[in-house]
């Protein structure tokens, strides 16, 4: 058996994750090995919101991935770039 669980993901989900097994019984202390920053190229997450409408599935591989996708998300229809997701356009994760 084990005497505590370290939970490694970055800092916000660390926290969560760590005090959801606590409340579970669960001895845990986050201990956070990742840090997520926003993209080092704008332009290049400007240029995928532009493109979405090209492509069939988008799979964001993390709630990090999503959260920093979205966090530069285009106010409104400006450059090419859409303000809304393309109805045609699916969306994907690996979990929950």
């Amino acid at each position: 058996m084990f005497s505590q669980v370290l939970v490694t993901r970055p800092l916000d989900q660390a926290v969560e994750w760590a005090a959801q097994l606590t409340q579970r019984g669960i001895a845990a202390v986050a201990l956070p090995l990742l840090s997520i920053e926003a993209a080092p190229d704008p332009a290049a997450v400007s240029a995928a919101w532009r493109d979405l409408s090209v492509y069939r599935l988008v799979m964001f591989v993390s709630p990090n991935a999503a959260t920093q996708f979205f966090a530069l998300r285009p106010s409104g229809a400006r450059e090419n770039i859409p303000a809304a997701w393309p109805v045609s356009v699916r969306v994907a994760s690996p979990g929950p």
